[in-house]
């Protein structure tokens, strides 16, 4: 990918209290030649904008902590109001490779999908833990009852957006529910979904956040409250 294209591509950085993360996520993402970096700061009680800022990133700042899902839409805003082309999330904690990032890129460049999904059990070597593996399944399959599109990792952080993405998505769940309702708006709005294999780490700490059993329980409740009451 050329400079250029580079300088068309949004990575978004969802971030609550990552300050221990953060530099070393940013240091590899730039090791790639992206520097259109933005951190959505989402309320944090650490030092996770100040190291942000000091490593180069862009941040915004939620007053009050929302969730992933709002720190998310804010940065689809945010690619949107500023005309980027190309938008990529990744997770805070380093549990994902920034290498993986020209792979889900390569594949939407191809130009017949609109979004595509890192896919962490596409990967024969990651290990994930059984929790995760067990709620993502009830997710797909949540999902796929509502949007009537199989996608094998509904719940990854790790996606890759073209401008039509850009302009069509828009989230309203706040929480880590957001993942189903991506990919169900995604084909109420016609948008075309691919999935790549990416690497995933899971360290002691990483574990300890996001959605683990008792987290993804809850959400999922959220989410069949929610996917009710719209049908």
């Amino acid at each position: 990918m050329s400079r250029r294209q580079h300088d068309k591509t949004l990575i978004v950085i969802p971030a609550y209290n990552e300050a221990a993360s953060i530099e070393s996520l940013l240091k590899k993402i730039r090791k790639y030649g992206f520097n259109h970096i933005l951190i959505v700061d989402d309320a944090s009680e650490d030092k996770t904008a100040a190291i942000a800022r000091s490593n180069g990133a862009r941040v915004i700042r939620h007053i009050i902590n929302r969730g992933p899902g709002a720190a998310t839409q804010s940065g689809i805003e945010y690619a949107r109001m500023h005309g980027y082309q190309r938008m990529v999330t990744i997770d805070a904690d380093n549990q994902h490779d920034p290498e993986d990032i020209q792979k889900l890129l390569d594949r939407l460049d191809k130009g017949d999908v609109d979004l595509v999904i890192g896919n962490r059990f596409m990967r024969g070597d990651n290990f994930i833990p059984r929790s995760r593996v067990i709620y993502n399944g009830i997710a797909n399959l949540i999902t796929f009852l509502f949007s009537r599109h199989w996608v094998s990792d509904t719940q990854s952080g790790m996606k890759a957006l073209n401008r039509k993405a850009i302009e069509n998505t828009q989230l309203s769940t706040d929480g880590f529910e957001f993942c189903s309702e991506w990919v169900i708006k995604a084909g109420l709005m016609h948008l075309r979904i691919a999935e790549v294999p990416i690497k995933v780490y899971y360290t002691e700490e990483s574990r300890k956040k996001g959605q683990g059993f008792l987290t993804g329980i809850r959400t999922l409740s959220s989410l069949f409250h929610q996917l009710l009451l719209r049908h």
